[in-house]
């Protein structure tokens, strides 16, 4: 029983060893439910890898892309930058933005699961 973590630095050893642990007691949640875990086939496993790649990313930051990772990008929205103001609700910020519900949605279970004492993980 155990793990070793390797990275670069000790720094980034360590946040794998913190993400290894937080994906670990996911897995644990998930097998509390009684369902099987679903594990992705590689190929859905690659186009995942490829959002992972661009998530957060701005398109000046995504000149070496293969054409795979290309089709599977995640588009950032823009960063504002010095002197931009920021949208307004009476300019209908929310209407624009995709998915509010969802994300809404999400950001519920996650604050649920949180006081239930669950750690989505490091990026959670």
């Amino acid at each position: 029983h155990g793990m070793i973590c390797h990275g670069p630095s000790l720094e980034k050893a360590l946040w794998l060893a913190n993400e290894t642990e937080c994906l670990a007691r996911q897995y644990v949640c998930s097998l509390s439910t009684g369902a099987t875990p679903t594990m992705l086939p590689s190929e859905e496993m690659d186009v995942m890898l490829a959002k992972f790649k661009t998530y957060g990313k701005q398109p000046s930051q995504l000149t070496s892309l293969s054409a795979f990772e290309r089709a599977h990008a995640i588009e950032a929205p823009p960063q504002a930058g010095p002197g931009s103001a920021p949208a307004t609700a009476s300019q209908g910020a929310a209407a624009e933005l995709p998915y509010l519900a969802e994300r809404q949605k999400v950001i519920e279970t996650c604050l649920k699961m949180n006081s239930m004492g669950i750690n989505q993980g490091t990026s959670g």
